[in-house]
């Protein structure tokens, strides 16, 4: 999949111009906040963690294949874009919570709507069913990949009492892509309730509520994305210094981690990258350090068209002198401005079909995401809510170096499964709050 083709084509709350009846899309992606989340650490004591089984690849068909590598591509678009509209500012969004829920979405997506979707989801010659039939396998296997780490995924579809929809909608939901399906009265506020409460469960409570009226929808569809890593090879808490982050606005004092270890480097003229894993190595963190005084929006254009790529083809084991900082990130912000440069427009206006879902004429009129994220010493755990609304309308091998690697100004990160790439979250760090 060529990523200039995304390149040309790719508010909590961006509203539609015509009138009543509102659908939300919901897709919970939590890089954990220790206060929100249910435990009380981060990490589970080291007794309670189990040995880590061998990892494995995915098995993955031909036209799979092609799914895994055009949803890469689809991961980088949206860094481009996330990258201009998040100038200067931190960033936090997850590329597999995006494209789950507009598969969703595209379930229900009829003549050029459906084109539009299928366009950007899928490369040409793979049908809707197989691409429902890959992020099946994705809720199968993602979970069970490493017995060290924890992720879950989960969607529902939440439906007024007063509102129609095709029975074969929802029974695709539910039968391949596992959907919780209720139909409640959303003028009782009892229903609010019962949606924050089974966010809060799929989020292992992470994500307690989110805003997302139920008085003011019709429809409401979500999916959400938790997960819980340990780093395989752990800092030591007493080697955390104080030190100084250089962000793009002030300098500040931060509690800065300090290991040296074996790990991916890669290093270029334009950027130095560093791969952590977690558990048994089936999940990792990229850290991409772009050069002193690079443009943090220019770097994520490289990125996306093409430094990413061989950053991660570059990676090989060497023995890291690492410093990185412990920290957390809180992220809100509306995907449609992003989905419509990446070639979706009908889905988001008048001219949207969505037959296939309801015989009502609606439109998405909100897709967001909201996400919070925290590193420290142990791991990374993460969750996330995106939503979106609709309304009634018409090389391993020579000789290891010793790389000395300090996060000491702005950088991107990613979090990754091993055998197909699949970005679960990506962000940047621009700036970070004082010890």
């Amino acid at each position: 999949m060529d990523i200039s083709l995304f390149m040309s084509k790719f508010e909590c709350f961006l509203k539609g111009s015509i009138m009543k009846t509102k659908l939300y899309f919901l897709t919970p992606l939590l890089l954990f906040a220790l206060s929100a989340c249910n435990s009380d650490d981060p990490s589970s004591s080291e007794t309670d963690v189990p040995a880590a089984k061998e990892r494995q690849d995915i098995p993955l068909t031909r036209s799979e294949t092609q799914l895994a590598d055009h949803t890469l591509d689809f991961s980088l678009a949206l860094l481009r874009q996330a990258s201009l509209q998040e100038a200067g500012k931190n960033m936090l969004v997850s590329p597999l919570g995006t494209a789950a829920l507009l598969n969703l979405m595209a379930n229900g997506a009829e003549s050029h709507t459906a084109d539009e979707l299928y366009a950007v989801l899928s490369p040409s010659g793979v049908s809707a069913g197989e691409l429902n039939d890959f992020f099946s396998k994705l809720n199968t296997w993602l979970p069970e990949l490493d017995n060290t780490t924890s992720l879950a995924q989960a969607y529902s579809l939440w439906m007024d009492d007063q509102f129609t929809v095709h029975s074969g909608y929802t029974d695709v939901a539910q039968s391949v892509l596992g959907a919780d399906v209720r139909q409640l009265d959303f003028q009782n506020t009892q229903s609010q309730q019962q949606l924050y409460d089974w966010c809060s469960e799929k989020t292992e409570g992470c994500i307690r509520e989110i805003d997302c009226p139920l008085a003011d929808a019709q429809l409401v569809m979500l999916h959400t994305l938790y997960f819980k890593g340990a780093w395989t090879d752990k800092f030591d808490p007493a080697q955390t210094r104080t030190e100084t982050f250089r962000g793009n606005l002030r300098e500040v004092a931060v509690p800065m981690m300090h290991d040296r270890q074996r790990a991916g480097y890669a290093a270029t003229e334009s950027f130095t990258a560093v791969s952590l894993p977690y558990g048994n190595e089936a999940y990792s963190m990229l850290l991409v350090l772009p050069a002193a005084g690079t443009d943090m929006a220019q770097a994520g254009r490289a990125l996306a068209d093409g430094a990413w790529k061989e950053l991660t083809s570059r990676l090989y084991g060497a023995q890291v002198d690492l410093k990185l900082p412990k920290f957390e990130l809180a992220y809100d912000t509306s995907l449609i401005e992003m989905l419509q440069e990446m070639g979706i427009h009908d889905a988001f206006s008048g001219e949207a079909d969505f037959s296939g879902l309801t015989p009502d004429p609606l439109y998405f009129n909100v897709f967001k995401q909201q996400s919070v994220l925290r590193v420290d010493e142990r791991g990374t755990e993460a969750a996330s809510v995106t939503w979106a609304g609709l309304d009634t309308s018409l090389p391993e091998g020579g000789e290891e170096p010793v790389a000395a690697v300090t996060f000491d100004r702005p950088f991107y990160f990613f979090i990754q499964e091993k055998s197909t790439g699949l970005m679960l979250f990506m962000g940047k760090v621009e700036e970070l709050n004082p010890e």
